[in-house]
């Protein structure tokens, strides 16, 4: 039992490591996909400005 057991840690710490891994890439994708939209929205938000007058003199 003592080797299925060593065996059964080896394997929780391996998956636990990876779970880690795999939350801090999705983290990092939902950070770079808020600025991108963000970003559009910024740039959609000075368009329609400019089209109501923002811009003019």
């Amino acid at each position: 039992w003592a080797e299925a057991d060593r065996k059964a840690g080896t394997i929780k710490s391996q998956t636990e490591a990876y779970v880690k891994e795999a939350k801090s890439e999705a983290i990092k994708a939902v950070d770079k996909f808020d600025h991108t939209v963000e970003e559009g929205a910024s740039k959609a938000k000075s368009g329609i400005s400019s089209w109501f007058g923002g811009g003019s003199k």
